[in-house]
């Protein structure tokens, strides 16, 4: 089962409210997701591109990051500053997320594309080798607010992007189950 909390015009008010919060970085954590996991074994969050307060609370409260990364070379110049910033924010709110990349808008017609693309598979861990190709499709998906395997399930982008979902949801639910078993393991230890 899937369930969803749409995008509000209420969260641009909720952003410039947190900023007037105590311990606003851990608002979303403690209010919405903790409750939240006893009821969801996986919680998604789809994330603004702009760095804001839901942006660092959602930081916070992950323990799977997985962010799109264009295979276009404004994308690509823009990525050294972008885990730059990140690891800046891991490092000094102490989180340990696992950080996975999923290479976007691939034009295998194009050699920039496949060079970068290349690029992401050799130089960035986590990254998966299904890549979501430019294609029509999305364009359309987008226009129709569906996605590429609702839109064109049999298409090649379709296919891919079912093995990339699967591949993804994976990851994130073996990475929760190792969180819980870590915790669990911390709450059995004898007590001294």
């Amino acid at each position: 089962h899937l369930d969803f909390i749409p995008e509000t015009s209420e969260l641009i008010a909720l952003d410039q409210e947190l900023f007037l919060r105590p311990r606003r970085e851990q608002w979303l954590k403690e209010k919405v997701i903790l409750p939240l996991t006893k009821k969801y074994e996986v919680i998604v969050l789809d994330g603004s591109p702009n760095w804001n307060q839901l942006t660092t609370n959602s930081l916070v409260a992950c323990d799977v990051l997985i962010s799109p990364v264009e295979c276009r070379i404004n994308n690509f110049r823009n990525l050294r500053l972008f885990r730059a910033l990140l690891h800046q924010c891991q490092k000094d709110m102490g989180l340990n997320f696992q950080h996975l990349y999923v290479p976007t808008r691939l034009n295998s017609q194009r050699k920039l594309s496949r060079e970068i693309y290349q690029w992401y598979q050799e130089n960035l861990p986590g990254c998966s080798e299904i890549a979501v190709r430019e294609s029509i499709h999305g364009e359309e998906g987008s226009a129709l607010h569906l996605s590429i395997p609702e839109l064109a399930p049999d298409s090649l982008a379709g296919q891919e992007m079912k093995l990339l979902v699967r591949a993804m949801w994976n990851l994130a639910t073996s990475r929760r189950r190792e969180i819980r078993r870590s915790k669990s393991e911390v709450n059995s230890w004898p007590s001294v």
